[in-house]
């Protein structure tokens, strides 16, 4: 695995591990399911969401803004909504698709 790959799937495995244990410690690992494939979802159609993710031009306040706005609107649980939002504080969105393959691991 190159550096950058295995860089990008060490954060993944971070985050995964945290909103798994939140989702499990309030029983909602159901709901983590669904709000994963629905996401998911949204990233195999949706060419401006992947954009958004990966853009360095965005700032971290502009990120976290429309990465909420599409929490919202797909109807994500509030700990997956405040996962992404925190992310997007730290500039870690573009591991959002290794994120959905770690939790699905």
């Amino acid at each position: 695995m190159s550096e950058p790959a295995s860089f990008t799937s060490s954060i993944a495995a971070r985050y995964a591990l945290a909103v798994f244990e939140i989702a499990q410690e309030t029983d909602q690992v159901a709901e983590l399911e669904k709000n994963i494939d629905v996401l998911s979802e949204a990233l195999d159609v949706s060419e401006d969401l992947n954009a958004m993710l990966k853009s360095p031009l965005l700032s971290r306040g502009a990120q976290g803004h429309a990465i909420a706005a599409v929490a919202a609107k797909l109807g994500l649980s509030d700990d997956l909504s405040n996962t992404l939002s925190l992310m997007a504080s730290k500039r870690r969105l573009f591991v959002v698709p290794a994120l959905i393959g770690q939790l699905r691991a």
